[in-house]
């Protein structure tokens, strides 16, 4: 991909975020942004510096738009059976196993785990490849 196709990507991904139809989405859309810009960065395609310039303007577009929708500013608030309990033993070894993996080990550990996106089955299919 050269420059001016990686600038017209990011354009694109900067109006989907201006154009989220709730809060939820654009929240979304931004993380979606920052991750895209990580693996950029990981590939050296992106400078640190150009990296998190990009998700700064990410982070503000999304912050106008949620404005506009009449939402609070900020990452989607903690959802789920999980939330306010403390982290489990397991749960503290998965993120700093995930933390430490390289960005082509990433990508086994989640074919692994059937590409569900989840750091969590990306453990388990590491967990058992281990025994």
């Amino acid at each position: 991909m050269n420059e001016s196709q990686r600038q017209a990507l990011l354009m694109r991904a900067q109006a989907l975020i201006i154009e989220a139809p709730d809060a939820t989405e654009a929240r979304t859309r931004t993380a979606y942004l920052h991750g895209y810009l990580d693996g950029l960065l990981d590939a050296g395609q992106l400078s640190i510096y150009n990296a998190q310039e990009l998700k700064n303007i990410a982070t503000q577009y999304r912050d106008m738009r949620l404005a506009a929708l009449g939402a609070a500013a900020g990452p989607n608030p903690p959802q789920g059976e999980d939330y306010g309990r403390p982290r489990t033993a397991d749960q503290e070894a998965s993120m700093a196993w995930w933390n430490t993996l390289a960005l082509a080990e990433r990508q086994h550990w989640m074919v692994e785990a059937r590409n569900t996106g989840f750091v969590a089955d990306a453990w388990v299919a590491y967990s058992r490849a281990q025994k």
